[in-house]
């Protein structure tokens, strides 16, 4: 005769940005007269990339309660969006309950208002500012910051240097919460022989 499965429990994790981790923590309670043994399927565990600590089977007595760790470990390449696995606790010569794992799978993401900045016509010895609204559009906080990467060779250094020296950004990092919106400044002078004043 199959056991039967007395009821669901649910241990949600929430958003999880993909290629990262979650730890969660809940406890079951031996409610009965008489001590209880159970286990939990590893192998169905470990398909869902899910670790519970301590993993080892368990015995309960009546009354008492055993805390569980669990950490919820996603793959690179996981598909965004809505996950459950549901994983039956094995009680020996009793019934069978199920903990329903769920989570959002999502990753930050940051929308800006411009992709190509136009200064147009600028003055020498003058500046310009263009401003820029940045928005996340995810579930979990988007950090941001301002990156100028290496000249791609020596010829070209001085050169590049002196391009990325025309520009100037403000504030140069943050972090956005989910929904929230922000405007950095994004400011040009113009080359000159005459330092800026």
């Amino acid at each position: 005769m199959e056991n039967i499965n007395i009821t669901n429990y649910l241990c949600d994790f929430g958003n999880v940005v993909v290629g990262g981790s979650k730890k969660k923590s809940f406890r079951l309670t031996n409610v009965g007269k008489i001590p209880i043994n159970f286990n939990f399927d590893k192998k169905m565990l470990g398909q869902a990339g899910i670790d519970i600590e301590p993993d080892k089977a368990v015995k309960i007595g009546p009354n008492s309660s055993q805390l569980f760790t669990v950490v919820y470990t996603t793959r690179k390449n996981s598909k965004y969006g809505r996950v459950k696995y549901q994983i039956p606790i094995d009680i020996k010569n009793g019934p069978t309950y199920t903990i329903d794992f769920v989570a959002n799978l999502t990753i930050p993401e940051l929308s800006m208002s411009n992709d190509n900045l136009d200064f147009e016509r600028v003055a020498v010895n003058t500046r310009k500012i263009v401003k820029i609204r940045l928005e996340n559009l995810r579930e979990v906080n988007c950090e941001w910051w301002f990156y100028n990467p290496a000249p791609a060779s020596a010829s070209t250094g001085n050169e590049k240097k002196k391009e990325v020296e025309n520009f100037s950004v403000f504030p140069l990092s943050g972090m956005l919460l989910p929904g929230q919106r922000s405007t950095i400044d994004v400011m040009f002078i113009p080359n000159s022989d005459k330092p800026f004043s």
